[in-house]
C-alpha cells in the first residue's frame, strides 16, 4: 500500500488525473463489501490533504464505515459525467481504508478538511484514510490515453 503523496512521486501525472477528477466532480463512488462479502457502492466526497493522504468523511452510522472496519478493501472511482466517459476521462483507486483514531492524525485530517472546503466537519463524523494499492485513469480529450499504476510494482526494492 502507498499513500497518495506516494502516488504523486511515482507517477505524478496520474495522480494530476485524479487530483483533477476529485477537484472537479466533488461527488465519487466508494465500493465496500457487507459483512456477507456482497458489494455496495456509497457515494463519497474524498479529500486528497495537504498532508499527502486521501481521506473521506462520514457519518458514524453510516453502512461504508461498517462495511470497512470488516473489510477494510474499498474501490473509489470519480463522478463520470457522460456516457462514454470521455468527458474529462475517468479515474479510479483501490486499496486499504483505515479509520482514524488517534487524535493527532484525525485533528491532521480535519485541519484538511477546514484548508479545502473552509468549513470544519461535524464532529460526531468518523474519518478514514484511504491507502492506495492501484490506479488507474485516463486523459487526453478525444484520443485518451490509459494509465495505470501499481504499488506492488512501484515500491519494490
Amino acid at each position: 500500500m502507498a499513500t497518495w503523496r506516494e502516488l504523486e512521486v511515482a507517477s505524478p501525472e496520474l495522480a494530476e488525473v485524479g487530483a483533477e477528477r476529485f477537484r472537479r466532480h466533488l461527488l465519487a463512488w466508494l465500493a465496500t463489501a457487507r459483512r456477507d462479502g456482497r458489494p455496495r457502492v456509497h457515494p463519497v466526497t474524498p479529500l486528497i490533504a495537504d498532508d499527502g493522504c486521501l481521506y473521506v468523511f462520514m457519518e458514524p452510522t453510516s453502512p461504508k464505515g461498517r462495511d470497512l472496519a470488516v473489510h477494510p478493501a474499498y474501490a473509489l472511482h470519480c463522478h463520470v459525467p457522460d456516457i462514454i466517459g470521455t468527458a474529462h476521462g475517468e479515474f479510479h483507486v483501490s486499496g486499504d481504508a483505515y479509520m482514524l483514531t488517534e487524535n493527532d492524525a484525525r485533528e491532521a485530517a480535519i485541519r484538511s478538511y477546514v484548508s479545502a472546503w473552509s468549513s470544519s466537519p461535524p464532529e460526531r463524523y468518523i474519518v478514514f484514510r484511504l491507502d492506495v494499492a492501484e490506479a488507474a485513469g485516463t486523459a487526453g480529450g478525444d484520443d485518451p490515453i490509459w494509465m495505470r499504476w501499481s504499488a506492488a510494482d512501484s515500491l519494490r526494492w
